[in-house]
């Protein structure tokens, strides 16, 4: 970092130098700027501005503090459901759409998630987005747990109630 500082303060006097550039046109209508005046061509002068200039944001020494360690009683800070959200419409045509959870912390291997639509497992695995395929519309509820391998329950989601909003063919349904 020192070594880009000093070359960055090696440069800026030699950008300072080069405050005339000279602007032409040449042969095939181009327009042209250069730091030297063409021969036997006129040329405009054109003065730049003076240069900003932004100091190096100061580095930080790293902290000597420890990072909080993850309370084991509750594994899962943050364990939500994302999408669908809360008192929301979920316009699905087919009746296909996922449902996306979030974790602060990584899934630990030997856990697993179990996702509870309308008060019934409907899978489980690793995975925090699942697909549900043909849901009738109408409202429903997901809800979404984390359990060891002995089935234990380790954190829970709070539910959440949304719509599905799909096309009726042939009139209503």
């Amino acid at each position: 970092m020192r070594q880009l500082l000093a070359i960055a303060a090696l440069l800026v006097p030699c950008a300072a130098q080069a405050t005339s550039i000279y602007r032409y046109v040449d042969d095939e209508g181009n327009v042209v700027f250069s730091s030297q005046p063409p021969v036997g061509r006129q040329a405009e002068r054109v003065t730049l501005p003076p240069v900003n200039a932004v100091s190096a944001p100061q580095t930080l020494a790293p902290s000597k503090t420890p990072p909080a360690q993850a309370d084991p009683a509750k594994p899962y800070p943050g364990f939500r459901i994302v999408a669908p959200e809360n008192d929301t419409s979920v316009r699905a045509n087919d009746g296909n759409f996922n449902i996306t959870l979030h974790t602060d912390q990584p899934l630990r291997p030997s856990h697993q998630v179990v996702l509870i639509f309308d008060g019934a497992e409907v899978a489980r695995g690793a995975a925090l987005t699942f697909t549900l395929k043909n849901v009738d519309r109408g409202t429903h509820t997901a809800q979404a747990r984390i359990v060891d391998q002995a089935g234990n329950e380790v954190a829970a989601a709070e539910p959440v109630t949304f719509t599905v909003q799909r096309v009726a063919v042939g009139g209503a349904r």
